[in-house]
């Protein structure tokens, strides 16, 4: 997700798809889910009340726990990073016209 470079947080929350060799196949639907996948639906229980704890916690805090510094540092870090790859710094053929982004704005201004 990009939404933490617009300033809006945002966390996934759930178990590790690793051990769900379905997910996102043509077999990720309920059938296969109460076969075979999690067919107590404990594990969407347990996910769902650990989500409901944290709505919870979060509704009762006076200040949200959100650590705008270190964002701030990270939005520094991308920034320089386009910098130098906008002009072309890191770029084998070096100036302007050696960064990706020029090249890009270069062949979409040509249609």
């Amino acid at each position: 997700m990009f939404v933490q470079h617009l300033g809006l947080p945002a966390t996934m929350l759930g178990w590790d798809p690793g051990d769900y060799p379905m997910y996102h196949s043509t077999y990720d639907d309920y059938e296969w889910m109460s076969r075979f996948g999690d067919p107590s639906f404990k594990r969407h229980v347990a996910v769902t009340q650990v989500w409901g704890l944290v709505a919870l916690s979060l509704a009762e805090e006076e200040v949200l726990p959100l650590d705008f510094r270190r964002y701030g540092e990270v939005l520094d870090r991308y920034v320089n990073e386009w910098k130098k790859e906008l002009m072309g710094k890191e770029g084998r053929e070096g100036g302007r016209e050696g960064g990706w982004i020029w090249r890009r704005w270069r062949m979409a201004s040509k249609d």
